[in-house]
């Protein structure tokens, strides 16, 4: 309950004029959003205030983003249809709860039903989907009844298929006319040491660029695919790239790259801009 009073309280006060960055749009926050005031980024979190975003997969990457957006003003639609396991914990953000753990002995949650609650008491406006995206045309009709402004992608690569997952998830948000952040990382363990890369590349509305793009193995057959070992400051630095991007790519940045693909390897920690082909 306390929660709540703070809210009124911080509430009165911008309403009494002592505040000249109060936003009268639909605030998702159960705590009083002093954030905005204090840091004077109003304006900016104005540009997706309300948008409504898509996370398509909670694993370790996703569910960096996920903590990542929950700060902002956006409405969230989380979307996986995996248990949350035993090692869920150790590369998720913060730290189960003694009664979330016991609950693993009896029945355990889903991902998304973990991390709704999870984040439910700090804000409203997420929604958790336990759903896995295969085709165009499922995607469809969860878009008609959960229409959404943008995606993140960050799913595992299947590379001994000929057709990876990630192409059908691709194909639905090209199809229906939404921009996506695809985010991958690529982790190989050689004796006691790890070498590696993250990437992350924007896809505008409509488009098929994918299709050639280096983070589908399909295309670079010769690079290693997205692999499930993971590290949790390589997630998360995934996701803060990926976070970074959208807000660049909504106009909350300033920034002159027009480049869609942007890497981070490991062995030389930097940010490049692979050259054209």
């Amino acid at each position: 309950m306390v929660y709540r009073y703070a809210k009124r309280i911080v509430g009165a006060v911008f309403e009494a004029g002592h505040g000249s960055s109060f936003h009268a749009a639909p605030d998702p926050f159960k705590i009083g959003n002093t954030f905005e005031e204090r840091s004077g980024i109003g304006p900016v979190q104005d540009r997706i205030r309300g948008h409504r975003i898509a996370i398509i997969g909670a694993g370790g990457t996703g569910a960096y983003i996920l903590d990542l957006l929950v700060k902002t003003p956006a409405e969230i639609h989380l979307l996986d249809s995996d248990d949350f396991d035993w090692h869920n914990f150790m590369r998720a953000p913060g730290a189960p709860t003694t009664d979330e753990i016991e609950s693993q002995h009896s029945e355990p949650l889903s991902k998304v039903a973990y991390y709704h609650a999870k984040y439910s008491s700090l804000r409203e406006g997420i929604h958790a989907h336990a759903i896995r995206v295969d085709s165009t045309l499922q995607f469809a009709g969860f878009l008609s009844d959960h229409p959404i402004d943008f995606a993140f992608v960050c799913i595992d690569q299947l590379p001994d298929s000929d057709s990876p997952r990630q192409d059908a998830v691709y194909e639905a948000l090209s199809e229906a006319g939404i921009p996506f952040i695809d985010s991958g990382v690529s982790i190989t363990v050689d004796g006691a040491a790890i070498s590696g890369a993250i990437t992350t590349s924007f896809y505008p509305a409509g488009s098929m660029e994918w299709k050639d793009a280096v983070p589908n193995a399909r295309a670079r057959g010769d690079l290693p695919g997205y692999r499930n070992v993971q590290l949790p400051e390589v997630n998360a630095m995934a996701a803060c790239l990926a976070v970074m991007e959208w807000r660049r790519r909504t106009g909350q940045y300033t920034s002159e790259s027009d480049s869609f693909l942007h890497r981070f390897r490991l062995e030389g920690p930097r940010v490049v801009v692979p050259p054209k082909e």
